[in-house]
C-alpha cells in the first residue's frame, strides 16, 4: 500500500485490512491438498509479465516437492494456451528432481516455442542429444548470464568439450559466440581444464580463422589460475605465431602468470596507468 502526501491517512487502516483479506483468501497462499490441487492453481496464480512473483515461486516450490510425480503434469502445462502458465510450468520444471531422457523431446519443443526457463531442465537430462541441443541454442542466441549459460554450469565438465568446439570455426564465424563461450569457460573454471589441449589444437591450426584461434587462447585464460601448467605451451605459441601474441599476453595476465610481466613492461610507455594496474593485479607474480 502506498500513501501519498495528499492521501487520506484515515483510510490507511482500512487499506491494510483489505490487503490482509486478499492475502489470506488468495488461492496461492493456501497449501495444496494434493498434487492435482497444486496443478489446478496454476491458471489462477500466474500474473504474467517478466520474472516470477512470490506467489508463483511458492506454488512452484510446492509442486517441486512432489518430484518425478509432478513432471507429467508440468509437461502438459508447457503447452497451455496461457503463456504465463507455460512460463510458470517451465520455471517449476527447471529445478525438479527426476527428469529423464524420455522427457527431453517435450522440453526441447517448449524451448523452441520460446520458453526461457527450460534450458537448465534440459541440462539435467544430460544426454548427448540434450547437450548438442543446448550448444545449438547458444550458437543461435549468444548472450551471457542466461538460462542457457546456467545450463552449461549445471553440465560442468560434461558440457565443456561440446562448447569448446564452437571455437573450431572455419568460415562465417560469429565473434559474439566466441565471447559467450569464453564466458562459460570462466564460469566452469577447473571443470573446463580437460578442454585446454583441444583449445591449444585449435589455436595452433591455420585451418581455423584467426579470430577462432585467438579466442581459443583467450578461453584458456578465462579458466583462470588452474591453467598455469599450460603457460610453456602458450609461450611457445607466442614465439611461433606472432599474430597470436596479443591473445597469449592477455591470457597470461588472466592466468596470473609472472610470464605476463615482460610484455606489460614493453607497453608501459604507451599506457602506463592501465599497465601498472595490470601488473599490480598479478600480486607477487608482478
Amino acid at each position: 500500500v502506498t500513501v501519498t502526501r495528499t492521501g487520506c491517512l484515515s483510510e490507511f487502516p482500512r487499506l491494510i485490512a483489505v490487503v490482509l483479506v486478499i492475502a489470506v483468501t488468495s488461492p496461492a497462499s493456501l497449501a495444496c491438498e494434493s498434487l492435482g490441487a497444486c496443478i489446478a492453481q496454476y491458471p489462477e496464480t500466474v500474473v504474467g509479465g517478466l520474472g516470477i512473483g512470490q506467489a508463483e515461486g511458492d506454488l512452484a516450490r510446492r509442486v517441486q516437492a512432489y518430484g518425478p510425480d509432478a513432471i507429467p503434469n508440468l509437461i502438459r502445462l508447457l503447452e497451455h494456451e496461457n503463456a504465463a502458465v507455460r512460463q510458470l510450468a517451465g520455471y517449476t520444471i527447471r529445478d525438479i528432481d527426476g527428469l529423464a531422457p524420455e522427457h527431453l523431446e517435450p522440453l526441447m519443443r517448449a524451448r523452441e516455442n520460446g520458453d526461457g526457463w527450460i534450458p537448465p531442465a534440459i541440462a539435467r537430462i544430460g544426454t548427448q542429444e540434450a547437450i548438442e541441443f543446448l550448444v545449438d541454442d547458444l550458437r543461435k542466441h549468444p548472450q551471457t548470464h542466461t538460462q542457457v549459460t546456467y545450463a552449461f554450469e549445471i553440465l560442468g565438465a560434461n558440457g565443456a568439450p561440446f562448447i569448446a568446439e564452437l571455437f573450431a570455426c572455419t568460415d562465417d564465424c560469429n565473434e559474439r559466440v566466441f565471447d559467450v563461450v569464453s564466458f562459460v569457460l570462466g564460469e566452469l573454471g577447473e571443470d573446463a581444464l580437460a578442454v585446454i589441449p583441444r583449445l591449444l589444437e585449435i589455436a595452433e591450426s591455420d585451418q581455423f580463422t584467426l579470430a577462432s584461434r585467438r579466442y581459443a587462447i583467450v578461453g584458456i585464460g578465462q579458466i583462470g589460475s588452474s591453467a598455469e601448467p599450460n603457460v610453456p605451451g602458450l609461450l611457445a605459441l607466442r614465439q611461433t605465431e606472432p599474430l597470436l601474441a596479443s591473445a597469449v599476453d592477455y591470457t597470461l595476465l588472466q592466468i596470473g602468470s609472472s610470464e605476463a610481466v615482460a610484455s606489460l613492461l614493453q607497453a608501459l610507455r604507451s599506457d602506463a596507468k592501465h599497465v601498472l594496474l595490470d601488473i599490480s593485479s598479478l600480486g607477487e607474480n608482478g
